[in-house]
């Protein structure tokens, strides 16, 4: 005995608004993911570097009380890398005297 299908009608073109549809949500994916891997990239690169312009910013007696316990904070981390990790040492004792801080 044979398989039978159900007829399919006359009119099987796909519609081209159906491709353009899944295609942008495709590109939108894909923007998307790039954006997320930017962001972690500029996180994970910036964080480390942003502490020798923002030290010449603490430094400058510029900024209100309040920015530095802002910055202490946001340091805290940093600082503890240096404190127990001799490669984050080695490399601030080299990037910092760039802007002039003093340890």
């Amino acid at each position: 005995m044979e398989m039978q299908t159900p007829a399919m009608p006359a009119d099987v073109t796909p519609n081209p608004a159906d491709f353009a549809i899944a295609h942008a949500e495709a590109r939108q994916r894909r923007r998307r993911r790039w954006l997320v891997a930017s962001a972690a990239v500029v996180t994970l690169v910036g964080y480390p570097l942003s502490v020798g312009p923002l030290t010449v910013v603490y430094d400058s007696g510029f900024c209100p009380p309040f920015l530095h316990r802002l910055l202490e904070a946001y340091f805290v981390p940093l600082e503890w890398a240096y404190m127990n990790s001799e490669w984050v040492a080695v490399f601030y004792n080299w990037y910092l005297p760039f802007f002039e801080v003093r340890r």
